[in-house]
């Protein structure tokens, strides 16, 4: 991944280094060719301004004369002159020598434009600027040919190059140490990531990756090392779990079978004692079942298969009667129940299901109360809402524990007895209802469970 780092970032600097050279080389070579023809147009310009405002007459006809006078007038050291007519045609020559071949003139040249262009000369081959400018001498009209070199140019702008060059691949060495360094910084942080991960994909969930990432791969450490800590959390509590379903099953399996076994081999019993192991049979027998249904709620919940028949019901009925059948265990702490506010309240659900929810609410309310004391349940009923309150002055929840209790497993002591998952069940089949349920708790002062539940219907009086 290094590799693959450092390569695109070389690829892109290389095609940007190559480009800017480019760039650069015909942006110099067209400033210096157009700084040498500006220069020498501007002389040939200048020149015929001073040749029209001194030389006014023609000396007396002579062609020779004019040509010596153009040549001494027009002349530059940086170029070799050669005149030429209209036909192409060299007349003369600053070089002295005399040239026969016959100049091929632009169609513009004729009509008074200056031309500029490159060539080679022949049989040299050198490379030379040609600049043709046409002027106006007394009544005829001439064509200057500047011939200058372009080979000390090429040669200053090839240094020019090889240096741009050079600070190029400079450019490029540093911009590769640079980019090695930065593709290590992200590379080397994925890779340990990358490590950890497997590891913990092994099931080594002490690992834990290093925080002194920042940014996105900080974020993502952060993110493994919650995530193993979830993990870790949760298979405590789902060793706790088992540990504890172990137990609740192991006791009334134990009860069963050793009345069933007692009852079986003993020849003495009267028939109140049968009457009792019966009854006791019975007891576990029903808590086995309470516990398993449980567990097959909490599947059904957490693969989305369980259905909810609603229906429209009394509400305030379905809570009376639940407090009934809740009596008599109430009844074994010496635990007054009172309903206050309680109407004629008809809601559209589940009602199997609320029932278990109210149950399984006012169940743990009994459990966890004090001998003696009360509990206090009321139904409101609102325009869209119904809610049910039910609070005890039991022994209470710390507040580190409150924000779990809803979770599967979850016992806020590790000797508790039950599956850890009535009030998981209880979230979860309010929720299916789109309800709310909220916990608050003060140790050794209570606790106060309030469920609100959507109505859904348009009431009807019977």
């Amino acid at each position: 991944m290094t590799n693959r780092v450092v390569l695109n970032f070389m690829a892109i600097i290389l095609i940007t280094l190559t480009l800017s050279e480019c760039i650069f080389d015909v942006t110099l070579r067209t400033y210096y060719y157009q700084n040498i023809s500006r220069m020498i147009i501007t002389h040939a310009d200048t020149s015929q301004d001073l040749f029209n405002r001194f030389n006014q007459e023609n000396p007396n006809g002579d062609s020779g004369e004019l040509l010596s006078s153009i040549l001494k007038n027009f002349d530059s050291r940086k170029a070799e002159l050669q005149v030429l007519n209209t036909e192409g045609d060299v007349l003369t020559s600053s070089s002295g020598f005399e040239v026969k071949q016959k100049i091929h003139l632009k169609p513009e040249i004729l009509t008074g434009k200056k031309v500029v262009d490159v060539d080679k000369m022949p049989g040299t081959h050198e490379k030379v600027m040609n600049i043709y400018v046409p002027i106006q001498i007394y009544s005829g009209t001439y064509v200057l040919r500047y011939i200058t070199s372009l080979e000390a140019i090429d040669d200053v702008l090839t240094l020019i190059y090889a240096g741009a060059a050079t600070i190029g691949i400079i450019i490029a060495l540093i911009v590769f140490i640079i980019s090695l360094r930065f593709a290590r910084s992200i590379v080397d942080p994925i890779t340990n990531i990358i490590s950890a991960a497997k590891e913990m994909a092994k099931g080594h969930f002490n690992i834990r990756v290093d925080k002194t990432y920042k940014n996105e791969l900080g974020e993502l450490a952060d993110t493994l090392n919650y995530m193993a800590d979830e993990i870790v959390k949760t298979d405590k509590i789902k060793n706790e779990f088992i540990s504890s379903i172990s137990h609740e099953l192991r006791t009334p399996l134990t009860g069963i079978k050793g009345w069933s076994e007692t009852m079986l081999l003993s020849s003495e019993f009267d028939k109140k004692d049968y009457q009792e192991g019966l009854n006791i049979i019975a007891k576990e027998t029903n808590r086995l079942i309470d516990l398993v249904e449980d567990l097959l709620d909490f599947s059904r919940l957490q693969s989305n298969t369980l259905k909810l028949y609603k229906e429209n019901f009394r509400l305030d009925e379905l809570l009376k009667e639940v407090v009934k059948s809740l009596k008599i265990k109430a009844k074994e702490k010496n635990i007054k129940i009172d309903i206050n506010q309680m109407k004629r309240t008809v809601i559209h659900g589940d009602q199997n299901r609320l029932k278990q929810v109210i149950i399984n609410t006012i169940d743990n309310a009994i459990k966890f109360s004090h001998r003696d004391s009360t509990i206090d349940i009321s139904l409101k009923d609102s325009y869209e809402y119904v809610t049910i309150t039910v609070q005890d002055y039991g022994i209470g929840i710390d507040d580190e524990h409150l924000p779990y209790l809803t979770q599967s497993f979850y016992q806020v002591s590790s000797n508790g007895k039950g599956s850890g998952l009535g009030l998981s069940i209880t979230k979860q089949i309010i929720d299916l209802h789109k309800g709310k349920i909220d916990i608050k708790s003060k140790v050794n002062e209570g606790t106060i469970i309030t469920i609100q539940l959507p109505k859904l219907i348009l009431e009807h009086k019977n």
